[in-house]
């Protein structure tokens, strides 16, 4: 009965034209069609951001250090966050007039909804999929409705590997490497993709068993979806790809991301305009109890050749204070907690029109 019960709602929801939000454990979602009231002719500048927002409405638990072993440790419990920080990202996302938004760090799909309706006026079509993550720490995706696409994701949260550190077969992604394969509405769905975004959540860099900062298992995070986006590339030459979200290290220092770069397979966006000093592209600050505070660029949208001609700006965002101004980087655990995030916000301007008509 319970089998019957899922398949009959697996074909409501695959044959519905209207734009639903769910939470399944499929491979392919079923399709997402949107209200798509703007025309491809408006779409010169489309903004696109991804963002880890600090769990968005709660916590179900945080990391304390024991004051005897030194060690970092979970300890559940819910963590509420304050409604004035949920307003002002939801403020940030209609200052900037996002248009699709790839976000990390969303307590599942209800929280997501929630914040959709009571800060972003339900503008926004929310896409999420079951992760890997025990805490339910998920990625979604926020595309507003009057975009003229039907989109379709593609999860890969089954991908699997025997890990060496504890030589058990384990799920390879912390969350997932969800992709909306987006196509125009004239498009046809058995069509190759107009754009595919993608979105991750690589790994933390806590220790694990045999694998200090857990680089290993980044590593293999990182082979692995190199493998899934050239895998798209070869069945899809054609298609514009992105890719956004926490890499959970500097993407430009770390050897584990050595191989989404290699061969110029892909770029990181804020390259693509000119230099940019260093102090730009941090988009996270760390803060321990004995030390410097350290500066890193974890969070990017990298895009392959393809997307890489039609994205004409790229940039960090900065918080502001009570006047607008745009406020300097945290110097302390203390100053950062006043922001809505521990991370920046990336964002990229793309002209769709132009790629779009391209076809």
């Amino acid at each position: 009965m319970r089998n019957l019960t899922l398949f009959l709602t697996f074909l409501t929801l695959f044959f519905s034209n209207s734009a639903l939000s769910y939470y399944c454990d499929l491979e392919f979602a079923p399709i997402h069609r949107l209200a798509g009231t703007r025309s491809v002719e408006e779409l010169v500048e489309t903004k696109i951001a991804t963002f880890n927002v600090l769990n968005l409405e709660f916590s179900p638990g945080k990391y304390v250090t024991d004051e005897l072993t030194g060690k970092r440790e979970f300890v559940q419990g819910t963590i509420t966050k304050e409604p004035e920080k949920l307003k002002e990202i939801a403020d940030i996302i209609q200052e900037q007039k996002l248009d699709v938004i790839i976000l990390q760090e969303v307590e599942g799909i209800e929280p997501l909804l929630r914040f959709n309706t009571k800060f972003l006026d339900d503008q926004y079509q929310v896409i999420m999929q079951n992760g890997n993550d025990t805490r339910g720490i998920e990625i979604g995706f926020l595309v507003k409705k009057d975009l003229p696409f039907d989109i379709r994701l593609h999860s890969h949260a089954h991908h699997s590997w025997i890990n060496p550190a504890i030589n058990k077969k384990a799920k390879i992604f912390s969350r997932d490497l969800p992709a909306l394969h987006i196509r125009l509405k004239t498009t046809s769905m058995n069509d190759p993709p107009d754009l595919i975004v993608a979105g991750t959540h690589y790994k933390s860099q806590r220790d694990r068993s045999n694998d200090p900062r857990s680089a290993k298992l980044r590593t293999k995070q990182v082979d692995e979806t190199r493998d899934i986006l050239e895998g798209y590339q070869n069945k899809y030459p054609g298609t514009p790809i992105m890719l956004g979200g926490d890499f959970n290290a500097d993407i430009h220092s770390m050897p584990e991301f050595k191989g989404l770069f290699r061969d110029n397979f892909m770029k990181d966006s804020l390259d693509l305009n000119g230099a940019i000093s260093k102090t730009q592209r941090v988009t996270q600050s760390y803060h321990p109890r004995n030390g410097n505070t350290q500066y890193s660029q974890l969070d990017a949208i990298l895009v392959d050749q393809n997307a890489a001609n039609y994205v004409e700006q790229a940039k960090v965002y900065r918080y502001k204070d009570v006047d607008g101004n745009e406020k300097p980087l945290p110097k302390t655990y203390a100053e950062r907690e006043l922001n809505p995030s521990d991370h920046y916000m990336v964002m990229i301007k793309a002209n769709l029109k132009k790629m779009f008509n391209k076809k």
